[in-house]
């Protein structure tokens, strides 16, 4: 049995041993840093919609996009760009280089 606490909310499960077991929302803050490349990005997630800011050494992009289930689009819907699983968010910068963002 599920239970949704409402949009975006944590979700509990109960299992044959009738104990219960918090299911995590996508929904949050997630970032990524590394000094030696002078890189840092973080991604917030809520509801149908995705806003990050990106710096590498000190120059600032803003991007922002939709959602559609765990995926992450760019604002036209049709570039797949990333997924969330409520933990991690996994996604490409610059040239195709993977990085994964951790959830705060």
């Amino acid at each position: 049995m599920v239970i949704s606490c409402g949009k975006g909310g944590k979700k509990t499960k109960t299992n044959t041993q009738n104990y219960k077991q918090e299911e995590v929302t996508i929904e949050g803050t997630y970032s990524y840093s590394n000094k030696n490349e002078g890189l840092e990005c973080e991604i917030s997630i809520y509801g149908d919609s995705w806003s990050g800011v990106t710096s590498m050494w000190g120059n600032v992009e803003y991007q922002n996009g939709i959602m559609n289930k765990n995926s992450l689009y760019d604002e036209s819907g049709y570039v797949r760009i990333g997924s969330a699983n409520g933990r991690t968010l996994h996604t490409t910068f610059g040239s195709g280089t993977s990085i994964t963002l951790h959830k705060q």
